[in-house]
């Protein structure tokens, strides 16, 4: 009786991964990956390291086993970390400057920055996780029309550049725009009680401060709160309903 066929590993193509701009890859899934960028002479760019073991072994089934739309997004999204690692898109760990994690549609990747040699590791980006997670839209801070649509309140997709309605809020502690918009109105109507069929009838405007992001036990900075300034609510409402009068 013949035993059973093994399982192949996954494994990458170096043409899969040069067709993203990595030149050269070293390492497989269970000693882990370094992927490498050249320059004209030496090489530019940080080296990116996937750990072996399960981490490499999920990497390699995330690219290869999960179709070539997610191959495409996945190798794609690693080739531009090399320059905007922990940039202005990037979730950024406050109590650690080194760790940032990166969304891309529903792909969540985890990385750690290094600058100088430590504990034997190099510099470059060493990958710690790579995940498929639903995260909801963004919003930068802006003025936003709030309207209620089939029973619920609806945030526009776009802030505005000036009020237009009786009402406006601030989004507060709320931990989403969206939470925000469900709360508001309820607030609203308990202090004015007689304008909320009005507020039903016409919306009203939020004005949405981001906040940062909780989660793994530790306070991220968003994309959106890096694009924004601390002042805003300061700097920004007195301009608005300056534009009032």
């Amino acid at each position: 009786m013949n035993a059973p066929a093994k399982r192949p590993k996954p494994s990458i193509s170096q043409d899969s991964l040069t067709n993203f701009g990595f030149k050269r890859a070293f390492g497989n899934a269970a000693s882990g990956y370094i992927l490498m960028f050249d320059g004209v002479g030496n090489e530019s760019g940080r080296r990116i390291y996937i750990p072996g073991g399960s981490l490499g072994m999920h990497f390699a089934k995330l690219v290869k086993m999960q179709g070539e739309h997610t191959e495409q997004l996945i190798l794609s999204r690693l080739s531009r970390l090399r320059s905007c690692a922990g940039g202005f898109q990037s979730y950024s760990n406050k109590r650690d400057a080194f760790e940032h994690v990166d969304i891309v549609e529903n792909l969540r990747i985890s990385y750690i920055i290094r600058q100088d040699t430590v504990g034997g590791l190099g510099p470059g980006i060493y990958i710690t996780d790579i995940e498929f997670v639903n995260h909801a839209k963004g919003h930068t801070p802006g003025l936003y029309h709030v309207n209620m649509v089939e029973g619920k309140w609806i945030v526009s997709d776009v802030p505005e550049d000036k009020i237009e309605t009786e009402h406006v809020a601030v989004n507060g502690m709320s931990r989403s725009i969206n939470e925000a918009a469900e709360i508001v109105p309820n607030i609203i109507a308990g202090g004015y009680s007689s304008d909320a069929e009005s507020i039903r009838d016409k919306g009203y405007t939020l004005a949405y401060n981001p906040r940062p992001l909780y989660t793994r036990g530790t306070e991220w900075t968003t994309p959106e709160e890096k694009t924004s300034s601390a002042d805003f609510m300061r700097n920004s409402l007195p301009k608005a309903f300056t534009a009032l009068r």
